[in-house]
């Protein structure tokens, strides 16, 4: 009846709503062309030439702005907090670049702080100081860390990598029913992420590092980026998702639910990848190669709970639970672990949308300009009106 799925659709749609006005939002951040005519205009001069924009990323309250020239000597990166002055733009020197080889009193002289010792490089000393360095004559800002998201993955990986390991195991020793449809889309899905990925380089500051030209870094990134999508496009065609046909009920809690996951976390990676000119492509053809993932870690969670018998899915969300309360890298393994807990015939479908309502909701918590917000809005109310006439129309043929 109409009441019934009317009922139903209040109960897909309710926590994503209540969510979306009742959960409080972080600070809004500011497009980086903004942060990048503030550090251009007002950041303190280093003396050297910065070079072309290459790199940025969020990081808290704060846009991190990557400058390289053409050569690759060295790499200036400039903090740009949402309120307040740019910081001292840091500098990053190739070993072998000349420099000055200052002593102690120089250096003090120079910066008007106590050295806390200092480096040797092949032709030149590059001092350490409490608020920044010494870069031979160079008094810069002090570097940030090469690895930001090592400490926030550091337990999370592993364990995904376990899933990943046990679900491509049990899906090739007990094979299941093949969809050429679907291994054919996540081909296509991982084909498109290919071009993506030129545009979302922007996004991955850490690939620019000194001493290296910046179109060798790219290539290389490129390189590892299509290599990693090949061998995931090849895992499809060997180990193929499960081939059913998805119910309204899994897609629309998992759009839902990706959404307001999205909403809750809104991760600084997340919006940096919402100033790249690909995030069209990264919104429909990510969640495709991502839901495939997913889907066959959630095979692996569901393998190794199984032991736990009628137990098991409730492990799994009570996991999930857990992961969610550590937040940072544990969001990702909670989706998976509901995944685990879903029914093997509907878990692809699930996982992708989960993947599909990620970005669309972090964006909508989190990010201050009109081009990604417009593009969150369409891709959600469009998403938001095939799932009301899916139900509607199919609600009772479940």
């Amino acid at each position: 009846m109409a009441w019934e799925k009317a009922v139903k659709l209040g109960v897909v749609f309710a926590p994503m709503v209540v969510a979306a006005f009742v959960v409080p939002k972080k600070e809004l951040a500011g497009p980086p062309s903004w942060a990048l005519r503030r550090a251009e205009s007002q950041a303190p001069s280093l003396g050297v030439v910065w070079g072309k924009l290459r790199a940025f990323s969020r990081e808290g309250q704060s846009w991190r702005i990557v400058y390289q020239p053409a050569h690759g000597a060295w790499v200036v990166t400039v903090r740009v907090p949402d309120l307040g002055l740019p910081e001292r733009p840091s500098l990053e020197a190739a070993s072998w670049l000349p420099g000055g080889r200052l002593s102690a009193s120089a250096v003090r002289h120079l910066s008007g702080e106590e050295p806390l010792g200092f480096v040797e490089a092949l032709a030149r000393r590059d001092w350490w100081l409490a608020e920044g360095m010494v870069v031979g004559t160079v008094l810069a800002g002090k570097p940030g860390p090469r690895k930001p998201f090592a400490a926030a993955v550091s337990w999370p990986l592993p364990v995904a990598a376990g899933l990943l390991l046990a679900g491509a195991v049990h899906r090739r020793t007990r094979p299941q029913p093949r969809a050429p449809g679907l291994r054919r889309a996540v081909t296509m899905g991982c084909l498109f992420l290919v071009f993506a990925v030129l545009g979302a380089s922007r996004a991955v500051w850490p690939i620019f590092a000194p001493g290296v030209r910046p179109f060798v870094s790219l290539l290389l990134f490129q390189a590892f980026s299509a290599l990693v999508l090949a061998v995931v496009a090849a895992c499809a065609f060997v180990l193929p998702a499960f081939g059913h046909k998805p119910t309204w009920w899994s897609v629309g809690l998992g759009f839902c639910g990706g959404w307001t996951l999205g909403l809750l976390s809104a991760p600084d990676w997340a919006v940096g990848l919402a100033a790249v000119p690909s995030r069209w492509m990264l919104m429909l053809a990510g969640p495709l190669v991502a839901g495939y993932l997913g889907d066959l870690m959630g095979a692996g969670g569901r393998v190794l709970l199984s032991p736990l018998g009628r137990l098991a899915p409730t492990a799994a969300v009570v996991a999930a639970a857990g992961g969610l309360w550590t937040g940072g890298g544990g969001v990702p393994l909670a989706a998976i672990l509901l995944v685990a807990a879903w029914p093997p015939a509907q878990a692809f479908w699930l996982a992708t949308a989960l993947a599909a309502g990620f970005l669309p909701g972090a964006w909508w918590a989190s990010v201050g300009w009109w081009g990604p917000l417009r593009d969150s809005l369409v891709f959600s109310v469009l998403a938001w009106g095939a799932l009301a006439g899916w139900a509607l129309a199919l609600g009772d043929k479940r």
